[in-house]
């Protein structure tokens, strides 16, 4: 699965479980949903500057920790850099914002590899009061369980019709704000 290389390569379920997993949480459902096509074009984007910053992931539980920094890419992109603790290696990701009913979801992208064989993970987020929460979209959303081709078209109206199916969702993770 390519959107689980891609998580765990950016260690959400690990580090945030992604964003954001982006991935490191205890899945409910299955795995993250990756698609070939975005939510949006990145070109019609807004970046949310309530993200920008330095995130902190601590998980005593499953022993978890790590920083997440998101910075500006570009005019409508953002940069997010995984950092787990005790790691060397650093993971990068492209991100941008698409609004879809009045919730903001994160278009994810690995940097790592082919343009052409990058795929795309989505996070549903909140912030507020120095605490960034998101959930990951997973494969239970695909009329197939396995269908990464729908048009970003087809993907954002499958999505806004299931807003409020919490199971499209792995759990949810919460962040908090160490910094800008």
């Amino acid at each position: 699965m390519l959107a689980t290389k891609t998580i765990n390569s950016l260690r959400w379920y690990k580090i945030i479980p992604v964003l954001f997993s982006l991935p490191l949480l205890v899945l409910l459902t299955g795995c993250p949903y990756e698609s070939r096509n975005p939510l949006s074009l990145p070109a019609e984007a807004k970046i949310d500057n309530k993200l920008i910053g330095k995130w902190k992931l601590e998980d005593k539980e499953k022993g978890d920790a790590g920083l997440v920094t998101i910075s500006r890419f570009n005019n409508t992109e953002l940069l997010i850099i995984l950092e787990e603790d005790g790691k060397k290696e650093q993971e990068m990701m492209r991100g941008f914002v698409t609004s879809i009913a009045g919730e903001k979801f994160l278009n994810l992208q690995d940097i790592k590899g082919g343009y052409e064989a990058r795929r795309w993970t989505f996070a549903r987020y909140t912030t507020g009061d120095c605490i960034l929460t998101y959930r990951i979209l997973n494969d239970s959303i695909a009329p197939s369980g396995a269908d990464h081709d729908l048009s970003s078209g087809q993907l954002y109206e499958l999505i806004k019709k299931n807003l409020g199916n919490t199971h499209i969702y792995d759990g949810e993770t919460t962040l908090a704000c160490v910094g800008k």
